[in-house]
C-alpha cells in the first residue's frame, strides 16, 4: 500500500492469482515488499512464484492431501533461488512477506 507519511514512496506489494486448467485448483498470493528494492523482488516474485505453482499442479497427476504442502515448499524454494541468481534481482538486500493459498475445488481443502 501507499504510506501517508511518505507519499514519494513505491508501492511494494503484489499479488497473484490463477485458477488451474480443470478447475481443480485456486491459487492466490499476497506480497509485501521490504527495502529500497522490494518491488523490484515482488515483480519477479509475482511471476515466477505464481508460475512455478501453476506449473507444478498442473503437471502432478496423483495430487494427494500430503503432496501439496511440498509442492508449496519446492515452489518456494526454487522462487527463492531462481531470485538470488538473476542478477536484476535484488535479492540479497530486499526481502518479502508472501502468504500463498491453494484450494482444492474437488475435495474441499485450503492449503496455507
Amino acid at each position: 500500500g501507499q504510506d501517508p507519511d511518505s507519499p514519494g514512496k513505491v508501492n511494494q506489494d503484489a499479488c497473484f492469482h490463477f485458477i488451474t486448467s480443470g478447475n481443480r485448483f485456486i491459487c492466490g498470493g499476497v506480497l509485501d515488499g521490504h527495502g529500497k528494492k522490494g518491488h523490484v523482488l515482488n515483480h519477479f516474485l509475482e511471476v515466477h512464484l505464481a508460475q512455478l505453482l501453476q506449473d507444478y499442479l498442473e503437471k502432478e497427476t496423483h495430487i494427494t492431501a500430503d503432496s501439496i504442502p511440498n509442492i508449496l515448499v519446492k515452489s518456494f524454494e526454487e522462487a527463492h533461488l531462481a531470485a538470488r541468481m538473476n542478477e536484476a534481482v535484488p535479492a540479497a538486500r530486499s526481502g518479502t512477506t508472501c502468504v500463498v493459498t491453494v484450494v482444492d475445488v474437488i475435495n474441499g481443502l485450503i492449503y496455507t
